[in-house]
């Protein structure tokens, strides 16, 4: 995945992470589809390496972390 989009990606799901990370979590729920795609995300651009800049990566990785924490 080229640098412009994965930082369309990890921009959009910051984004939309943002807005759903006060929800509770509920099986199937809004929040449960976005984070899991998010780990799925998290853990490809892992893999691939980030090509993004660092406070886009580490704002992705907070929201991730916050999502599995609460």
């Amino acid at each position: 995945m080229n640098l412009e989009v994965q930082e369309e990606v990890i921009k959009i799901m910051c984004g939309m992470l943002s807005r759903v990370a006060h929800l509770e979590s509920e099986p199937g729920s809004l929040r449960d589809r976005l984070q899991e795609r998010a780990v799925i995300f998290g853990e490809r651009f892992s893999r691939e390496g980030y090509k993004s800049s660092s406070s886009m990566v580490n704002s992705f990785i907070k929201l991730i972390d916050i999502l599995t924490f609460f």
